[in-house]
């Protein structure tokens, strides 16, 4: 979970720098609801411009160069939440940028 938690992570701080958006932030939040633990983290780097956004998750696809990244790429940060922890990774753009869902 920590590794997929750093993956997200990582993917937010590579986009703020290759953006050169200044003054970037990536807040972590966590929280329990309804029985719930979420993990919300988000930045202000503008957004995801994949569309549909979903297809971030699947399996070969990267907006980065092979050299770039940690490595495990956002469709095994999925599997590890989803498959290995029994939670749920969902993204959706707001109005600064990306925020990532973990439930479980």
């Amino acid at each position: 979970m920590a590794q997929a938690v750093l993956n997200i992570i990582v993917n937010a701080k590579d986009v703020i720098v290759q953006r050169g958006i200044r003054n970037g932030k990536i807040h972590v939040k966590t929280f329990t609801e309804n029985s719930n633990k979420i993990i919300l983290i988000s930045d202000n780097a503008g957004g995801i411009k994949v569309i549909p956004i979903d297809k971030i998750f699947e399996p070969y696809f990267s907006t980065k160069h092979a050299k770039s990244g940690i490595g495990i790429g956002l469709y095994m940060t999925k599997t590890i939440i989803e498959k290995n922890n029994n939670g749920k990774l969902e993204v959706k753009n707001e109005d600064k940028g990306a925020v990532f869902t973990i439930i479980f």
